[in-house]
C-alpha cells in the first residue's frame, strides 16, 4: 500500500480534524470497494479463464502475505511470539482466529491511544480544553456530502429533565396539566396493564367543522426571503410566551421536530420549529420542556390549521415530550400522495414548487448540541419557512382536481390527516416470546441469519438482556449492543472475555466492555440450558408397565423429600383412568356403569355389529372402446336398446377361500382410453393371430364378445388382466 500523503504521520490536536476527514474518505473507498468485490466462490474460475487476472491475484496474495509478515514481526502483543511465518494460504486458515484476534488487540490499542488524545481518558484531561464543542464529519455519499455533527464530551439532556424518565414499558399516561380549547371535559382514568389511554382530544378531531379558509382557492402567498424574514431563538419562558402570543392570531402555521434517539431509550425531542407567514421561530425544547404545553392553545384551536410534512412521528413525539396534542392538521406527504407526484419527500417538493435544493447535509446532525452551529440553525429553520407556500400550492391543486361541489381530494386529505393526529403515544414492555414491537422473532425475520438451538438461545439471552440494560441506563438498543454484533455473538458464542471484545472488530460499545464477564455468563448458561434440556429429554428413564401401577395405586411421594431436600414434602396424586373415561355414549346412552359395562349396551353393539356389511359399489358408466380392425365399422345401438343392468357387489373372498383354473395364459396388459396403436401390448411375444382372438373377446361389437364387453361399461384407466382368472366361474363381478 503507497503512503498517503494527506495522512499526517504524528496525531495531533491541530491535524486531526484532517486525519478523520480523510479516514471517513478512506472508510467509504473501502466500502465501495468491498461491495463489488468478487464472490470467494469464482475465485478460481477466474484463475482458470483469466490469466491476467491470475497475475494480479498473485501479485496481490503476495502483497499480503508480506504485510502480514511485517505485523507479525512487529507487534508487541502477548501471544503472538507463537505465530510463526505466514508461507501460503493454509498457514493463513490454520492462525486465522489468533490473527484476527492480534489485529483486533492493536485497534483497541488505538482506540484508546485516542481517548487519551481527546480526553475520554482522565489521563490527559487537561488538554481537551482547546477541542471545539461540535466538530464536523463529512462523507461522501451517492446523493452527495453528507455532514455528521456531533459533540465529544456532551451532557446528557434527560438528566435535567423534571418528568422522570420511566422505560418500564407502564401505560403512557397523557401530561396535559389542562384541556384548552376543549368541547368535552378532561377525563383520565385508570387503565388497565397493556392497554392505551383514549386520546383527549379524539372528540373535538372527530367533530371538527374545518374554516371555510380551507377551501377557497385563492393566490398563493409568496415566502419570504431568508435574509429578510426574522429568526427567533426561544430558549426562555418569556420568549415562549410572546411566540404563543402570536401563534395563537395566526391563520395558518408550519411545524417540524428535531429528534434524537441514539442515547435514549425512547427518544426525545430537541427542537421545534414554527413557522408563521412573517417569522421564524426556533424553540429550544430542552431548556423550555417543562413548559411546552402552553403551544396546545394555538396547536388545539381548530380555526387555526397546522401544517406538517410527513407527521406521523411528530404527533406522538409531542405527546410523549410535552402534551401538546394537534387539531386540525393539513399533511402535505398525504396531499403529495393524492396529488400522484412522482415523490413524496420534503426535499422533492421544496425543489418542484420552490425551485429550492434542499440541504441535507445535517440530517445526522446530534441535535442535543448547545450552542447549534449556523449551518444547522439554517438547516433547521428552511423545513418550515417554505411550508406553507408549498400547503397554498398544493390546496389549489387539489381543489383542482377535485369535484366542484364535494372537494373530494381535499377533504380525503383532510381526513387521513385526522387519522394521524389521532395517533397516541405507547409503551411496551419486554415479551419473552419476542412479539413485542422490538421483539427477537421481527429481528430474526428481518436479517433472516440461521441458527441452531444452542444459537437460538443465547440470541434470545442476549436480546434480553440488550433490552433491559437499555431501559436502565436509558440508551439506545443500537448503542448498547449493535444488531451486527448480537448475531455475530450468537453464532460464535464465546466463552471468555477477550473473545467477545475481539468479535466486535471495530469499537466495543462501551456497556459490552464493561459487563463482558455478564455476557460470558449468560452465553454459557444459554448453552447449558439447550444442553440440559436435550439431554433430559433423550436420556429420560423409561418405567417398565409395573412401576407405573406401582406408582398410580398409591399416592405415596415419587421421591422422598427427607432424602432430596429440594424437593416439597407433597404427596403424588393417584391417579385413576376412570376419571378420564366418558360415562354416557352417544349411541348407547348410559354405556359405563359402577361394576362395568352395561350388559344391554354390549348386546346392542353385538347386535350392530352382526348386522353390518361391506361391499364396494360399481357406480354405472359407458365404455369407451377403439378397434384395430380394418373396415367398416358397427353402427353404435340406440340408447332405448341398450340392456338395463342392475348395480351388483363385489362380494369379498378370503384368499384361503379362493380358488382358480389355471388355462396356461400368458398374462397381458390391456390399455384404454389412448391412441389406437398403444391399446394392445404383450408382454412376451407379439402374435396376430393370438391378438385378433383376444380382440374379438373384448370387442364390444364383436357377436363373440362375452358379457364381460358391455356397453355401459367405461374404464379410463390402465389395468391388467390375468388370464387365470378371466375364466373363473366362481368369480361373480359385473361392470355396468
Amino acid at each position: 500500500m503507497t503512503e498517503n500523503t494527506s495522512v499526517p504521520p504524528i496525531l495531533t490536536l491541530e491535524n486531526y480534524e484532517s486525519f478523520r476527514t480523510n479516514a471517513y474518505a478512506t472508510i467509504e473507498t473501502y466500502a465501495r470497494k468491498q461491495k463489488s468485490t468478487l464472490p470467494p466462490g469464482e475465485v478460481a474460475f477466474c484463475r482458470t479463464v483469466d490469466p491476467a487476472s491470475a497475475l494480479a491475484l498473485e501479485r496481490l496474495s503476495t502483497k499480503i502475505k508480506n504485510k502480514l509478515n511485517r505485523l507479525l514481526v512487529n507487534a508487541d502483543i502477548p501471544g503472538t511470539e507463537m505465530l510463526g511465518r505466514v508461507n501460503d494460504a493454509k498457514d493463513f486458515d490454520i492462525w486465522f482466529k489468533d490473527l484476527v484476534t492480534m489485529n483486533d488487540s492493536l485497534i483497541d490499542g488505538v482506540n484508546a491511544s485516542l481517548d487519551e488524545l481527546t480526553g475520554r481518558n482522565q489521563k490527559f484531561a487537561s488538554s481537551t480544553a482547546d477541542i471545539p464543542t461540535s466538530m464536523v464529519a463529512q462523507v461522501r455519499a451517492r446523493s452527495g456530502d453528507i455532514n455528521i455533527v456531533y459533540s465529544r464530551n456532551i451532557t446528557r439532556p434527560q438528566a435535567k429533565f423534571k418528568d422522570k424518565i420511566d422505560n418500564s414499558g407502564a401505560p403512557f399516561i397523557p401530561k396535559l396539566p389542562n384541556k384548552p380549547n376543549a368541547i368535552i371535559p378532561l377525563k383520565l382514568g385508570g387503565v388497565e396493564e397493556g392497554s392505551v389511554y383514549p386520546h383527549p382530544y379524539r372528540y373535538e378531531i372527530t367533530h371538527l367543522t374545518y374554516p371555510s379558509f380551507i377551501f377557497e382557492e385563492k393566490e398563493p402567498i409568496q415566502y419570504r426571503p431568508l435574509d429578510d424574514t426574522p429568526l427567533i431563538w426561544v430558549d426562555t419562558l418569556e420568549g415562549l410566551t410572546a411566540m404563543c402570543q402570536k401563534l395563537e392570531s395566526s391563520q395558518e402555521i408550519a411545524v417540524d421536530l428535531e429528534h434524537h434517539d441514539y442515547r435514549s431509550y425512547q427518544g426525545f425531542t430537541c427542537l421545534i420549529q414554527i413557522s408563521t407567514r412573517d417569522e421564524d421561530f426556533i424553540v429550544d425544547v430542552l431548556e423550555l420542556r417543562h413548559h411546552l404545553h402552553m403551544l396546545n392553545n394555538s396547536f388545539t384551536n381548530p380555526n387555526t390549521l397546522k401544517v406538517f410534512h410527513g407527521a406521523d412521528y411528530d404527533i406522538t413525539w409531542l405527546q410523549k415530550d410535552f402534551g401538546v396534542y394537534v387539531v386540525n392538521l393539513f399533511d402535505t406527504n398525504q396531499a403529495s400522495h393524492l396529488l400522484e407526484m412522482r415523490f413524496h419527500s420534503l426535499a422533492y417538493l421544496l425543489k418542484h414548487y420552490c425551485h429550492v435544493d434542499a440541504d441535507k447535509k445535517f440530517q445526522l446532525a446530534d441535535w442535543r448540541l448547545r450552542p447549534l452551529t449556523e449551518e444547522m440553525i439554517n438547516y433547521a429553520r428552511c423545513d418550515t419557512h417554505y411550508l406553507l407556500y408549498i400547503y397554498d400550492r398544493m390546496r389549489n391543486e387539489l381543489i383542482q382536481n377535485s369535484v366542484t361541489t364535494t372537494y373530494n381530494l381535499l377533504k380525503v386529505t383532510l381526513d387521513r390527516s385526522a387519522e394521524i393526529s389521532l395517533k397516541c403515544y405507547e409503551t411496551f414492555r419486554y415479551d419473552p416470546n419476542g412479539e413485542d414491537p422490538n421483539g427477537y422473532q421481527k429481528l430474526l425475520a428481518k436479517w433472516n441469519f440461521p441458527l441452531n438451538k444452542q444459537q437460538l438461545a443465547v440470541f434470545k439471552a442476549l436480546h434480553a438482556w440488550r433490552d433491559n440494560k437499555a431501559r436502565e441506563e436509558d440508551e439506545s438498543l443500537a448503542y448498547v449492543l449493535p444488531n451486527d454484533i448480537l448475531f455475530t455473538l450468537s453464532e460464535k458464542m464465546p466463552d471468555d472475555s477477550k473473545d467477545i471484545t475481539s468479535l466486535c472488530r471495530n469499537i466495543v460499545p462501551p456497556l459490552v466492555r464493561e459487563n463482558t464477564l455478564e455476557l460470558v455468563s449468560l452465553i454459557t448458561d444459554a448453552k447449558n440450558s439447550v444442553l440440559n434440556s436435550t439431554s433430559n429429554f433423550d436420556n429420560k428413564p423409561v418405567k417398565t408397565e409395573r412401576e407405573i401401577r406401582t406408582v398410580t395405586s398409591n399416592s405415596e411421594p415419587i421421591l422422598n423429600s427427607k432424602n432430596v431436600k429440594w424437593v416439597l414434602d407433597t404427596s403424588h396424586p393417584k391417579y385413576n383412568a376412570d376419571d378420564y373415561k366418558e360415562k354416557k355414549s352417544v349411541l348407547f346412552g348410559d354405556f359405563y356403569i359402577e361394576n362395568g359395562v352395561n350388559e344391554t349396551s354390549k348386546k346392542k353393539v353385538s347386535e350392530i355389529l352382526s348386522n353390518l356389511t361391506f361391499a364396494l359399489p360399481v357406480l354405472p358408466k359407458s365404455i369407451s372402446y377403439h378397434s384395430n380392425r380394418t373396415g367398416p365399422q358397427p353402427k353404435p345401438m340406440d340408447e332405448n336398446s341398450l340392456p338395463i343392468i342392475l348395480p351388483v357387489e363385489h362380494i369379498y373372498v378370503p384368499p384361503e377361500a379362493r380358488s382358480t383354473k389355471s388355462k396356461g395364459k400368458e398374462r397381458e396388459v390391456v390399455v384404454l382410453s389412448q391412441s389406437i396403436s398403444k391399446k394392445r401390448q404383450r408382454l412376451e411375444d407379439d402374435d396376430p393371430i393370438e391378438d385378433e382372438k383376444r380382440l374379438r373377446r373384448y370387442d364390444p361389437y364383436s357377436p363373440t364378445a362375452t358379457s364381460s364387453g358391455n356397453r355401459n361399461a367405461t374404464i379410463s384407466e390402465t389395468f391388467e388382466i390375468d388370464g387365470e382368472a378371466n375364466d373363473d366361474k366362481d368369480k361373480k363381478c359385473s361392470i355396468m
